[in-house]
């Protein structure tokens, strides 16, 4: 297999990461995602990050498409802002552990909506978990025989969507779902495809999803049984609240955006190294990943407005989630937890829970991980799952950062 189907390979498997579906899946899934984000950076990626673009020219290149150029060497570029590598002195985040349904005894927290009014996640069993301001909630079984139940986006209005597996004789059944005030539906599938995944809900109700065969995929829902292939775009995960698509050109031959008009524009691009992918839009912000050197990428932020383009290798990429203050997630390279990084670049540690309060589930604290999954839209909130090893088994438990005020 050459560089560029590794690559390929790398990014589809982490664009869609399962979910936690038992207390042992949930840790098998931590240290996964943990992997597969380490092997992305090299230790020659922790350097400054700067700027790559000033703002773009647009060039038509055919009906539907534009690409972001640099402007040209004969143009005096604006000054580009280079990321901060500085940490505050003390993390101004308070952990918190989310309440639990009972008689469940290990969850997941894996989105929130842009509020923070609504978390959502999955508990042991695959059976969904919806917090309303803390307070949670056990929601319908998905049914048949399913597993690698993953809650993926949730919006103000209390809409949650997913996506589910279902082994039906010896056919690997993949398939979105979305629920609300007391009804889980199945969302419909394209025709002739049979793995379909839900993957973000904006303020609106519009869902992206993603169908093997015919590739980005839109519902609404207020019509759940229509589902509209989404032109432009080879692969695409990121929807803004105004109906724009973050996704690719190609097999991330190059990032790209959709606006609402169905106009495709392919954003900058590292100079001298095309190809890259936008995971997630929101606000006049865009993030995901650029390509680096063969054969790393590095993690990357688009401002929709500009047009620039701010790279950051000191962390690791993809950015699969940002907020509309251009605040996201990541991880610092070569460091084994997820950092909140700010507007300006600064990065601020998301601690563990007090080895107290989890004592009673965590037997060996020290062998904790944490992964940070989602934030609200003005970055105060985020939600993620604190995992460890319970009395020789394993476990899970759904925890918030909130910023001090």
């Amino acid at each position: 297999m050459n560089e560029e189907d590794r690559l390929s390979a790398l990014l589809r498997q982490t664009a869609f990461p399962p979910t936690l579906l038992t207390p042992g899946g949930a840790v098998r899934t931590a240290r996964r995602s943990l992997r597969r984000r380490r092997v992305t950076m090299s230790a020659a990626a922790a350097v400054v990050a700067v700027a790559a673009m000033a703002v773009p020219t647009l060039i038509q290149v055919n009906q539907n498409v534009i690409v972001a150029n640099s402007p040209s060497p004969l143009v005096s570029p604006s000054p580009t802002p280079t990321p901060s590598l500085s940490k505050k002195a003390a993390s101004p985040w308070v952990t918190e552990a989310l309440a639990l349904p009972a008689g469940i005894r290990y969850a997941s927290a894996q989105t929130v909506d842009a509020t923070g009014r609504y978390i959502a996640g999955v508990a042991e069993d695959n059976r969904v978990v919806l917090w309303d301001n803390g307070s949670p909630v056990l929601l319908p079984p998905i049914p048949g025989r399913v597993h690698d139940v993953y809650a993926r986006s949730i919006n103000s209005s209390g809409y949650l969507i997913g996506t589910a597996e279902d082994q039906k004789a010896s056919v690997e059944d993949n398939y979105p779902w979305l629920y609300h005030d007391g009804q889980m539906t199945i969302l419909a599938k394209p025709k002739g495809d049979i793995r379909v995944q839900a993957l973000a809900i904006n303020t609106r109700g519009d869902i992206l999803g993603w169908a093997d065969n015919a590739g980005p995929v839109l519902w609404h829902v207020s019509n759940p049984g229509k589902v509209t292939k989404l032109s432009g775009l080879d692969g695409g995960s990121g929807l803004g609240d105004d109906g724009t698509v973050g996704g690719r050109i190609g097999d991330g031959d190059h990032p790209a955006v959709r606006d609402p008009s169905g106009k495709v524009t392919i954003v900058a691009e590292a100079p001298g190294r095309p190809g890259g992918k936008v995971d997630a839009v929101a606000g006049e912000w865009a993030s995901g990943w650029v390509a680096g050197p063969t054969p790393n990428v590095i993690a990357a932020k688009w401002n929709l407005r500009t047009g620039e383009l701010i790279q950051y290798p000191q962390y690791a990429g993809p950015i699969y989630r940002l907020c509309a203050t251009g605040a996201f997630l990541s991880e610092r390279s070569g460091y084994g937890g997820t950092v909140f990084v700010d507007p300006l670049g600064n990065y601020e540690d998301l601690l563990p829970l007090a080895e107290a309060d989890v004592a009673a589930m965590l037997a060996n604290p020290r062998s904790r991980y944490l992964d940070a999954n989602d934030l609200s839209d003005d970055g105060t909130l985020v939600v993620g799952t604190q995992f460890g090893r319970a009395g020789g088994g394993e476990g899970a438990v759904p925890v918030m950062w909130r910023l001090k005020r």
